[in-house]
C-alpha cells in the first residue's frame, strides 16, 4: 500500500470517512489529527517524533481501511465497507522484548560471568536491561499500542514465564538474579497498567504527551524536513561549454607560402591545372542550358569567445537563482498556508513548527511577527504538557525522566516558582545532581519567600548535600512559616543534631 510512497508524499482525509468509527489506537488517531491535505509524511513524521517505518505503518494500516489516500482521488470507487463492531486482533505469539537496534550498554566481560545460564539468554537480559527505563510499556511486552487485552495478558505470560527466576530454581545465577527480578518486576507493573482500562488511557494520555514533547524538543532543535527535499527539488545549472581559444593570425596575403616541393613537381602541378582549366571551358561551351548554381558552402560556427561565454553564465546563473527564490516562495507560502489551518484546530505546535519553516525560505516582517506570537503561545502550551508528564513520571517513581520534564516546563514558565520547586524536588529524589537541585530550590524560595514547602525543599536539599547549616537556617525559616507541620520538626531536629 505504501511501497510508492516516499518523504514528500501528501496524505489526504478520504470523503465520507467517519473517523469515530475506525477501529484505531490512540497513535492512529494521533497522525489523523496532523492531516491536513498540505504536510507531507515527512513532516508529519517530524512534527509527531515518530521514525519514519513507523509513520509506513501507520499510513498502510489507514489504507487499509480507506481512512487515507494519496494522488488526485481514493483508489477505491465504492464506499468502503462499515468496520466490524470488534475485530479479531491477529493471533499473538510470544514476541521479545523490542531492544531494536540500540547499542549495547553493558561491557562484554560481563558476559563471562561464571553462571548456570546460556550465553544467547545473558546476552538477551543483559540487553534488556540496559535499556529498561527507556522501553514503553507496550515496547516492553513486545506489542502494539492498539493491542486488545487478550494479546497483552498473552505477551505478559510468555515474558513472566521467560524472566522469573523460580524458573531457573536451584541454579547458580549470580548477577543476573537481580537484572532478572528487575525486569520481572517491570514486565508486571507493564501488564498490571496496560489490562487495566482506566490506567491504560491515562498511560496511552501520557505517551501522546511525550509524543508532542518529543516533537517539540525537534522544533526546538530547529530541525528543518523539508530542507533536503527542497535542495533536491531544484535543478544544478547547466554547465556553460568554456570558450574555444581563437586560433592563431593567418599569415599575410603577400606573404609567400614556405615549399618544400621541389621543382619537378611544381612544374607538373602547373601543367595539371592549366589542362583541368581547358577542359573545364570546353566542357562549358558545349551545355544548352546554364550550369546549376554551386551550393553556398556553410561556414564552420565560430567558437564563443571569453566574453560571450561569461554573458551566457551569468544568465544562466540568473535563471538558476531566480527558479530557486521561486521555488522557495512556493514553499513559504505552502508552510503558512499549513500554520494557519493548524492555528485554526488550535494546534499552536504545528502551526509553529510550520511559521518558523516558512522563515527559512522567506524571511518577511510580518511573517516573522507571526511566528514570534505563535511561538510563545506554543511554548506555554508545551509547558503544560511537560507539566502533566512530570507529574505522570513522579506518580510512577521515574525522578529522573520527571527532573527532566520538570526542568522543560520551566523553560516555557521561567516565573512559576511551584515548577521550580518541583524540579529541586524531583533532582533531590534521583539524588544525582543536588548543586541544581539547590540551584532551583533556592530559586522557588526567591519567588515565594513566604511559601513553607519551599524552604522545607530546600532545606532537605541542603541535608542531603551536608549542608547542615544553611539547612537549619531553612527550616528554621520554614517552622516560622508553619509552626504546627511535624515534617518540618523532624528535619529541623535532624539539621540542628547534624550541624552540632
Amino acid at each position: 500500500m505504501t511501497d510508492s510512497l516516499d518523504r514528500s508524499s501528501v496524505p489526504k482525509i478520504a470523503p465520507g470517512c467517519d473517523l469515530t468509527k475506525l477501529p484505531i489506537g490512540p497513535r492512529e488517531g494521533f497522525v489523523l489529527s496532523r492531516i491536513d491535505g498540505v504536510t507531507s509524511i515527512g513532516a508529519i513524521a517530524a512534527l509527531c517524533g515518530f521514525p519514519y517505518d513507523e509513520m509506513e505503518r501507520v499510513f498502510a494500516r489507514l489504507s487499509e481501511l480507506r481512512a487515507t489516500y494519496f494522488g488526485e482521488a481514493p483508489p477505491w470507487s465504492v464506499p468502503p465497507p462499515p468496520p466490524p463492531e470488534s475485530p479479531k486482533p491477529p493471533p499473538v505469539a510470544h514476541r521479545p522484548v523490542v531492544v531494536r537496534s540500540r547499542p549495547r550498554r553493558w561491557s562484554p566481560d560481563e558476559l563471562d560471568e561464571p553462571v548456570e545460564l546460556e550465553r544467547e539468554f545473558k546476552t538477551r537480559i543483559l540487553d534488556v536491561f540496559g535499556w529498561l527505563d527507556d522501553l514503553d510499556h507496550y515496547e516492553l511486552l513486545g506489542v502494539s499500542r492498539d493491542a486488545e487485552r487478550k494479546a497483552i495478558k498473552s505477551a505478559y505470560y510468555g515474558l513472566a514465564s521467560t524472566f522469573h527466576t523460580d524458573r531457573h530454581f536451584g541454579k547458580n545465577l549470580g548477577s543476573f538474579k537481580s537484572k532478572m527480578e528487575v525486569i520481572f518486576g517491570r514486565i508486571t507493573a507493564a501488564h498490571d497498567i496496560l489490562a487495566n482500562k482506566a490506567r491504560r488511557a491515562e498511560y496511552d494520555a501520557y505517551l501522546l504527551d511525550r509524543d508532542r514533547t518529543k516533537a517539540f524538543e525537534r522544533y526546538v532543535a530547529g530541525e528543518d524536513p523539508y530542507e533536503q527535499a527542497f535542495e533536491a527539488s531544484i535543478p544544478e545549472p547547466t554547465p556553460v561549454p568554456k570558450p574555444v581559444p581563437e586560433p592563431p593570425p593567418a599569415s599575410e596575403p603577400d606573404a609567400p607560402p614556405i615549399s618544400t616541393r621541389s621543382a619537378a613537381e611544381e612544374a607538373r602541378r602547373s601543367r595539371r591545372e592549366a589542362l583541368a582549366r581547358r577542359l573545364v571551358g570546353s566542357s562549358s561551351r558545349l551545355r544548352t542550358s546554364p550550369a546549376p548554381a554551386p551550393t553556398p558552402s556553410v561556414p564552420a560556427p565560430t567558437p564563443p569567445t571569453a566574453e560571450q561565454s561569461q554573458a551566457a553564465a551569468d544568465a544562466l546563473r540568473r535563471r538558476y537563482e531566480d527558479s530557486k527564490d521561486n521555488a522557495r516562495r512556493s514553499l513559504a507560502k505552502n508552510l503558512v498556508d499549513a500554520a494557519n489551518k493548524s492555528l485554526g484546530q488550535n494546534d499552536l505546535l504545528s502551526a509553529a513548527t510550520n511559521l518558523r519553516l516558512a522563515l527559512n525560505y522567506d524571511d518577511d516582517p510580518a511573517l516573522r511577527e507571526q511566528y514570534e506570537d505563535v511561538n510563545r503561545r506554543a511554548r506555554d502550551t508545551m509547558a503544560e504538557t511537560y507539566l502533566k508528564q512530570a507529574r505522570y513520571e513522579e506518580q510512577d517513581g521515574k525522578w529522573a525522566a520527571a527532573a527532566n520534564s520538570y526542568t522543560k516546563a520551566h523553560e516555557g514558565r521561567p516565573d512559576d516558582a511551584l515548577l521550580c520547586e518541583r524540579t529541586a524536588h524531583a533532582l533531590r529524589m534521583e539524588g544525582r545532581d543536588l548543586h541544581k537541585a539547590a540551584r532551583f530550590a533556592e530559586l522557588a524560595v526567591q519567588k515565594s519567600p513566604s511559601t513553607a514547602d519551599f524552604r522545607v525543599t530546600l532545606g532537605a536539599v541542603y541535608l542531603d548535600a551536608g549542608l547542615f547549616l544553611r539547612a537549619r537556617s531553612e527550616l528554621e525559616q520554614a517552622a516560622k512559616i508553619d509552626p504546627n507541620s511535624t515534617v518540618i520538626k523532624d528535619l529541623l531536629a535532624r539539621a540542628r543534631k547534624m550541624a552540632s
